[in-house]
């Protein structure tokens, strides 16, 4: 062998080296950040959970069972997000939780039969960590169509009406498969704490129902379609038929009134309301008065909801899956006055506002994603952060132009700083530092990592050829 062979040699091995022993490096400061939240949150809570009753290969979550009791849905539709529910149902799983997952009917139930969330799912060790779970395949759902409220509407026609999960919970929440929660199911709970005569009284969010995530341009509150520019094609879309005429009339609906549809049957007197169109997000969490209210009116053809319902699928509406609910929540005179009551707004330019929540200060958002960032908003706000790229060989589907765009370790500062409990998207193959970090027990405990002014991520090293290097020369 050469002195240049041996010289090639040695250099390839002392890369190789570093870098391993960067790697170690970096899992180990990941793994001693994880054991020192865990640590200072054991010591300075103020009610330390009790010890997990089930096995510890489950990795159940402590719940002291006070507090709200969680509904939850999860919906998942490929392959990936079958991969992906895996650890969210992990982090919210708690005694007392309720978890409806819908699977659309795309997706192969072999799939479902094979996979590990079914595995989880009826764990005879592990029970669910006390979970009532309930997984179905019922829709198939169609990218903006009517169909994307489908099993939202399936789930809350379940929580109110079947009688193993009627009167068992204090707030609806829905996440798709690739979200995670920011806190643990005790620190949920007790945000949501319906109960007033506990030491902790009502939660901050009791009593709030929360229809928006951090891309909706008027923060906590839906965006009334009129706050957009004339041309923004979400105004657009809603206050122009589909031949591209502009609607001669506002839009009014001709309805029974509330107090003769709480059993579903036609009511004797009705209204009629002007009803303007909100945008807010189709990821909720909502009030069981209102999810009740919903359900009832649905089953009635001339309720308010019915009625706009019929409006968005005759007139073929796209996006009805972010504005029905809060179209709804906007214009009742009883339940508009639930949405988050905000802080004094700060402006921003174009009459765009991020206000926070009166309750939690430091609450501007309840659920964090990315979405539309690189090209101006309606607004004329562009973000400056980077995102995450989707590799090819990570197999993993590549996000539509407007998003929402997958997170990972270099979101936590903004994660952080909206105050938000819930975000998306979440995948191990992009990013999986996320799960070991992510829930946590307070804000303190989420590490202030964010972008880098700017930052650009070397190709993976092609290791096979480095090894068949090293070998033809020893």
């Amino acid at each position: 062998m050469s002195t240049q062979d041996l010289k090639l040699l040695y250099s390839l091995c002392m890369y190789m080296s570093v870098l391993i022993q960067i790697q170690h490096c970096f899992t180990g400061a990941i793994e001693q950040n994880k054991c020192n939240n865990e640590a200072s949150t054991s010591s300075s809570a103020q009610y330390p959970p009790p010890p997990s009753p089930f096995p510890q290969h489950c990795k159940c979550q402590s719940h002291d069972g006070t507090g709200a009791r969680l509904a939850y849905l999860i919906t998942l539709h490929n392959s990936r997000t079958l991969e992906d529910a895996v650890p969210l149902l992990k982090s919210i799983s708690a005694p007392g939780s309720i978890i409806l997952i819908h699977i659309d009917s795309k997706l192969n139930w072999t799939e479902y039969e094979t996979s590990k969330l079914k595995a989880i799912v009826e764990d005879q060790d592990c029970l669910a960590c006390n979970t009532d779970i309930l997984v179905e395949s019922l829709f198939n759902i169609e990218w903006g169509s009517w169909s994307m409220n489908d099993p939202t509407h399936w789930s809350m026609h379940q929580l109110i009406t079947n009688p193993r999960f009627a009167n068992r919970w204090d707030v609806y929440i829905n996440l798709s498969a690739d979200s995670l929660p920011v806190y643990t199911p005790q620190i949920l709970s007790r945000l949501f704490n319906p109960n007033s005569t506990t030491t902790l009284g009502h939660g901050p969010l009791y009593g709030i129902n929360f229809v928006t995530t951090s891309s909706c341009p008027t923060g906590l509150r839906p965006t009334n379609i009129y706050d957009f520019p004339e041309r923004w094609h979400k105004r657009a879309h809603y206050s122009h038929h589909r031949n591209g005429t502009r609607h001669d009339t506002d839009l009014y609906i001709h309805y029974d009134d509330d107090d003769d549809i709480s059993d579903g049957t036609t009511g004797e007197s009705s209204s009629s309301q002007k009803i303007v169109i909100y945008f807010g997000s189709q990821w909720m969490m909502l009030t069981p008065s209102f999810v009740s209210y919903l359900v009832n009116s649905l089953k009635n053809d001339r309720s308010l909801p019915s009625m706009l319902k019929r409006y968005f699928i005759r007139m073929k509406k796209l996006m009805t899956d972010e504005t029905f609910i809060p179209t709804i929540l906007s214009n009742h005179e009883v339940f508009k006055n639930t949405l988050p009551t905000l802080l004094v707004r700060e402006r921003r330019g174009g009459g765009n506002s991020r206000s926070s929540l009166a309750n939690v200060p430091n609450m501007v958002a309840a659920r964090y994603e990315r979405m539309d960032e690189h090209t101006p908003t309606a607004f004329r706000e562009v973000s400056v952060d980077q995102r995450y790229d989707v590799p090819e060989s990570s197999g993993v589907d590549v996000p539509k132009s407007w998003g929402p765009y997958y997170l990972g370790v270099y979101d936590l500062a903004n994660i952080r700083d909206s105050g938000a409990i819930f975000i998306r998207k979440v995948t191990r193959d992009i990013d999986s530092n996320l799960l070991r970090l992510l829930p946590v027990n307070s804000r303190d405990e989420i590490p202030q990592i964010q972008w880098p002014k700017e930052v650009k991520i070397i190709h993976k090293p092609d290791w096979g050829s480095f090894e068949r290097i090293v070998a033809d020369k020893i």
